[in-house]
């Protein structure tokens, strides 16, 4: 369904790199929503991977983010196997690996350490990934980490 939106919306003239008012590209709310199918379509199309918006979050950290339990796997897979930056950072220095440890979603932070995700990475107070767990209290997180 999302996939034949964004296919009509494209095939009628529209820019797969247009925002709104939060700078969010369409691929960005695909990952976010967890749309694999258009998601994959968009890059395919040459959708910008690491687009940024008003916060500084990438498709990868959207998807991290994600309307899901565990984030969204398949898109931040998919999104790893067209060379996202697994260490990219949004406005307040977290990265993917750091997102889902202070969210607890572990199938996330599975994906991220078998990408080689820098464990040691700090947010702009300082905070590792672990230390976002353990503040959290995400037991499952910290025996991950």
């Amino acid at each position: 369904g999302h996939k034949i939106l964004a296919e009509l919306f494209v095939e009628k003239g529209a820019n797969i790199e247009a925002t709104g008012s939060s700078h969010q590209t369409p691929l960005a709310i695909a990952a976010m929503e967890g749309h694999l199918d258009a998601v994959k379509w968009l890059i395919e199309k040459g959708a910008n991977i690491e687009a940024r918006d008003c916060n500084k979050q990438t498709p990868l950290i959207l998807a991290t983010i994600g309307k899901h339990d565990n984030g969204n796997t398949a898109v931040i897979q998919l999104l790893l196997n067209n060379n996202a930056n697994i260490e990219t950072k949004d406005i307040a220095g977290d990265t993917p690996l750091s997102i889902a440890a202070y969210r607890g979603h572990t199938a996330a932070i599975q994906l991220f350490l078998d990408n080689n995700a820098n464990i040691e990475t700090k947010d702009i107070d300082g905070k590792t990934p672990l230390g976002n767990a353990a503040h959290w209290g995400h037991t499952a997180v910290i025996q991950l980490l």
